[in-house]
């Protein structure tokens, strides 16, 4: 449990009189005294006060000597400095003086009167100047003064009732001494204000105001004759209408009406006051559109004018003032440009003119001439000159033919044909009036198709070129010889500029043909033709090689076979019936075999099924309807031939979806349309018929998602989203207890903030801050007890410092550093909150790397790590005595220890290294001498820790010299390297520790030359091979030769001493 402070008991100390001497008082009983009096013979003299609670005294109080406060010191704002200054007389408040901007200078100063405020004097821009007065009557506000132009006079004035709610306000906005403005007040809220704006006493604006102070009417002097003669009105606080009458006659002379925004929508004018609107202008969006006037008075207007941008566009004039226009003008940045004439007053337009720019020249005459109503004639002129006549020759009402001039001849001609307005011939004439070249737009598009060249002999066709898309380039090239018959027609069918298709024509019958479909300019299809034009048989080739063949009989096609892979074999086999596909069997992925099979019914899709994976089984299904839209879509997705997944759709717009998210054959995904668009869908992820997760949707917008976790019928999360399907909220109860205790909010679908009440008390005690997404801060209350004691902050490169209260004591002892994916950094504890770090974690990647550790709590880390990128401990270093210095190393491997090094000695630095097999087990320690203080052992040991073999440098050398191999403890053989080669010249062979024998190679041929016997330590009889053949050749006892019998080897061959070298630790820790 955690121990709460107790209140302290208020203390009273005396002095050595037995007089009160100072009094101690806990005043927010946190267990800590804030509030201190001290007194001289019985009564205070000064107190000191914490307020705050922050260990800080920020109140002082001196007394008088009767005991009464006469003066109070406070620092409001926790700086340091006093900020208020309360002055005191027989215990009640006389002056008050705060400073709000910290200069030591006080900006609002308090008057009182029996204890109530009765003047307040402010400097509310801190500028040295007071400029604000409140007035008191019995401790309440009636009159406030305001000075914002800072000429030291107040101009604005408010008088308050005994509620403290406004009566009224007066303005003096000019500045020149008089309250020009009145603003009246009714339960606090502005109803009317009065404006004089010539200071003659009388208001030149009134404006009334409805309850939520929105302008209701504004009546005005304009004429200054002291008479409102305009009204405005207001809706929304938006002036709808304005009414005037100048001359005070009581009938309107003007109307003006404004839009939802106030911009003027239309004015009507009595422009000479006979009670009839002769004048009136519309607006659009507050800009001058229209404007009608009627000139002759005769209640009839007879001319408008319309304006785009309030500059002048159209006038439309009535000039015999029978109702009807008959002058129409356009104008051009407010220049003439056309006009059109009704001359003989029948509602037909007789005449128009174009002029230049400066609206004085002509340049088009039209004119109608029959009287129909239709211009049939079109003058064009250039420096007023003739150079083109348009002539509507039937009444068309557009020029059927057009002739161009030039010094008073035709030298081309254009026909319009179809009345379309545009031409579709054109003839060219050479200077003797031969056709010499036609001309055709085919097509009626304007644009000409169609291009005939005659020879100059006998006037026939020589070529025909045609322009069939259309586009003005020529695409077909019909040639002809001397008799006009054709030989040779060129296409250009993709109309790329290249002839892609020649048909071959003999006696004028079309024999054969070549194509070019893919516009590399090499022949990709090529075919025979009956003479009739029908297809015989076609090809079509893949640089030069052929990808497909298809037969006809009849005109009509029976099969087809391509090789769109270029793998030499068919990928796709199309059956015909009577021209119709009948059915198609496609290779998709070029595995040589087929895995998509199309029927068709009137040759058009009715189904279609795909083998995706190549097992031989079908496993995606579509059906058509007879438009081949499909109504039906089934999926085998995990290959079990069993459907998981189908869409029934109408129109070709999904109805509802089924899928079997988990492939146990029963459907848990079922998702609801609506005219083709998402309404509804519902999962059910326990497989108990029931759904549990439901999303719904507004206009294929998700609105909310409702998830039963523990299918209990009522949601665990439920999350609202925005009109762009943006998450809003999410309120979860993520422990299935029935309370939703987590909410997190969200702006735009971006991460705001997380909420945690983990105790149910409606209080969170996680709380997450997210900036951009992205966590900037947590805070936990972790003992529930309303305050945070744990706070994870990110920084800016997205690093995230965290410092933790791990045991709820209320002392921060643990500080974790982490990078933006939420991987540690660094890891420091504080384990008994003495201010010193006793464990400090460095990490890399989120992978620790190295640790120190206190172990002892008590000066020094005794504890050194490193780790690999598993994370598995590299290397340990430790004080295990206590003495501030290491004294024992480890190295490890795959969490197993490889080596162990000890201070055993206490010298400083290790003398004993232990090394460890894959196993763990100890297999190698090596040793150091107290004298040389380098190592001169190493043990080896077997399985079951016993030592199996010894060496030794015997001379210090640093190199082992010596081994001893053991059997059950004892040594039996000794290897002696007397020349530091690694190889033994001497064996020692021994029995019950004792040495019997020794065999010595003294040649280094690396076999026995010299074989010694021995018993109680001495040498009992020598033998020799002196010919180092490998056999003995004489024996002696002492100096007497004896014969010997038996075995003539010297022994086996001395190999390599097999001690390796001493471990590199002992280098790189010699000091």
């Amino acid at each position: 449990m955690i121990a709460h402070a107790q209140r302290k008991p208020t203390t009273l100390l005396y002095d050595e009189n037995e007089e009160l001497r100072e009094k101690r008082s806990d005043t927010n009983s946190d267990g800590t005294f804030d509030e201190f009096v001290y007194y001289q013979s019985g009564s205070p003299s000064r107190a000191v006060r914490d307020t705050d609670h922050d260990g800080t005294v920020d109140l002082w109080l001196s007394y008088d000597s009767t005991g009464q406060p006469n003066l109070q010191e406070r620092d409001n704002d926790a700086d340091g400095k006093i900020d208020q200054w309360i002055n005191f007389k027989n215990g009640r408040a006389i002056t008050q003086r705060d400073d709000h901007n910290q200069d030591g200078l006080a900006d609002v100063e308090i008057s009182y009167s029996d204890g109530k405020p009765s003047l307040r004097v402010e400097d509310t821009n801190l500028d040295g100047q007071d400029d604000r007065w409140i007035h008191y009557e019995n401790g309440q506000a009636r009159l406030i003064e305001e000075d914002h132009s800072g000429d030291g006079k107040p101009d604005l004035r408010a008088r308050l009732n005994n509620f403290g709610h406004k009566l009224n306000e007066e303005h003096d906005t000019n500045q020149n001494g008089t309250f020009e403005t009145k603003v009246f007040f009714e339960s606090n809220v502005m109803v009317r204000v009065e404006e004089d704006f010539n200071d003659d006493s009388s208001p030149d604006v009134v404006t009334s105001y409805s309850k939520n102070e929105q302008v209701l009417t504004r009546s005005a002097d304009t004429t200054g004759d002291g008479k409102l003669d305009t009204v405005s009105n207001y809706e929304n606080g938006i002036e709808i209408r304005q009414t005037r009458d100048k001359n005070i006659d009581g009938v309107p002379d003007a109307i003006v009406l404004f839009d939802h925004k106030g911009n003027r929508s239309r004015e009507t004018f009595d422009t000479n006051s006979d009670g009839n609107f002769d004048l009136v202008r519309t607006f659009v969006d507050g800009l001058k559109s229209e404007e009608s006037s009627d000139t002759n008075h005769d209640s009839s207007h007879d001319v408008i004018a319309r304006f785009k941008n309030e500059r002048l566009v159209e006038r439309r004039i009535d000039r015999n003032h029978d109702g009807n226009h008959d002058t129409f003008i356009t104008y051009n940045n407010e220049i003439r440009s056309h006009q059109e004439e009704d001359r003989d007053y029948d509602g037909r337009l007789d005449v128009a003119y174009d002029y230049e720019s400066d609206g004085e020249t002509l340049s088009l005459e039209q004119r109608d001439d029959t009287g129909n109503g239709v211009f049939d004639t079109a003058v064009i002129y250039e420096g007023g000159s003739i150079t083109r006549k348009e002539i509507d020759t039937d009444n068309f009402g557009q020029p059927t033919r057009i002739e161009h001039w030039n010094k008073d001849k035709a030298y081309l001609i254009e026909i319009d044909e179809n009345r379309d307005g545009s031409i579709d011939i054109r003839n060219s004439y050479n200077e003797k009036g031969v056709l010499s070249k036609q001309e055709q737009d085919t097509n009626f598009d304007t644009r000409i198709d169609t291009w005939i060249y005659r020879n100059v002999v006998g006037n026939s066709i020589k070529q025909i070129i045609t322009d069939r898309d259309f586009d003005t380039s020529p695409d077909s090239w019909k040639d002809h010889d001397s008799n006009g018959t054709v030989i040779a027609l060129r296409e250009d069918n993709t109309f790329d500029g290249y002839v892609d298709r020649t048909v071959f024509f003999t006696d004028g019958f079309p024999s054969g043909f070549e194509e070019d479909n893919d516009g590399d300019q090499s022949i990709d299809r090529r075919g025979t033709l009956q003479k009739d034009g029908t297809l015989s048989s076609e090809e079509l080739l893949v640089q030069g090689k052929r990808q497909s063949k298809a037969l006809y009989q009849n005109g009509e096609k029976i099969q087809e076979e391509e090789d769109r892979s270029g793998s030499g074999k068919p990928d796709l086999i199309t059956s015909f019936v009577q021209g119709q596909r009948k059915e198609q069997k496609q290779d998709t992925t070029g595995d040589g075999n087929f895995d998509t099979l199309l029927l068709f019914e009137i040759n058009r899709k009715k189904e279609e099924k795909r083998d995706t994976n190549g097992d031989g089984e079908f496993d995606q299904f579509v059906t058509y309807d007879g438009q081949e839209i499909p109504i039906l879509e089934e999926t085998d997705s995990n290959f079990d031939n069993n459907i998981d997944f189908s869409r029934a759709l109408s129109g070709g717009l999904p109805l509802r979806e089924e899928e079997d998210s988990d492939h146990d054959y029963i459907m848990d995904t079922f998702t609801y349309y609506k005219d083709g668009i998402i309404d509804r869908v519902e999962k059910d992820t326990d497989a108990d018929s029931n759904p549990n997760i439901i999303i719904s949707y507004i206009n294929s917008r998700r609105v909310k998602q409702t998830n039963d976790r523990d299918g209990d019928g009522t949601p665990e999360a439920i999350t609202i989203f925005d009109p762009e399907g943006n998450p809003v909220t999410i309120d979860e109860d993520t422990n299935e207890d029935g309370f939703r205790e987590t909410k997190s909010t969200f702006s735009a679908g971006i991460l705001q903030s997380t909420k945690v009440d983990r105790n149910k008390d409606g209080t969170p005690d996680i709380l997450v801050t997210y900036l951009s997404g992205e966590p900037v801060k947590t805070e936990q209350d972790d003992d529930f007890d309303g305050k945070f004691e744990n706070l994870f902050t990110t920084l800016k490169d997205g690093s995230q410092k965290q410092t933790l209260d791990s045991d709820r004591d209320g002392i921060i002892d643990t500080w974790l550093l982490v990078d933006k994916d939420m991987r540690p950094l660094k890891r420091e504890e504080d384990h008994n909150n003495d201010g010193n770090l006793d464990l400090i974690i460095e990490y890399s990647n989120g992978k620790a790397t190295t640790l120190k550790q206190n172990t002892r709590l008590d000066d020094c880390f005794d504890v050194f790590q490193t780790f690999n990128d598993l994370e598995q401990i590299h290397f340990q270093k430790e004080d295990r005595n206590g003495d501030c210095d290491l004294d024992f190393w480890s190295g490890f491997k795959n969490g197993l220890p490889t080596f162990q090094a000890e201070d055993a000695l206490g010298v400083g630095r290790a003398t004993v290294i232990t090394r460890f097999n894959k196993r763990g087990e100890a297999s190698i320690q090596e040793q150091v001498s107290r004298e040389s203080g380098i190592p001169n052992v190493k043990l080896f040991f077997d399985e079951k820790g016993a030592v199996r073999s010894q060496c030794l440098d015997t001379d210090s050398s640093g190199t082992l010299d010596w081994r001893y191999r053991f059997r059950q403890g004892r040594p039996y053989e000794a290897l002696i390297d007397t020349n530091n080669d690694a190889y033994g010249d001497q064996r020692q062979i021994l029995e019950d520790g004792e040495i019997v024998r020794i065999e010595i190679d003294t040649n280094k041929d690396f076999l026995p030359d010299v074989v010694q016997y021995l018993a109680g330590g001495n040498v009992q009889e020598q033998c020799q091979d002196d010919d180092f053949d490998g056999s003995i050749d004489a024996c002696f006892q002492g100096q007497i030769p004896v014969s010997f019998e038996g075995n003539r080897s010297t022994g086996n061959r001395l190999k390599s001493l097999g001690c390796g070298r001493f471990h590199t630790f002992w280098r790189e820790n010699e000091s």
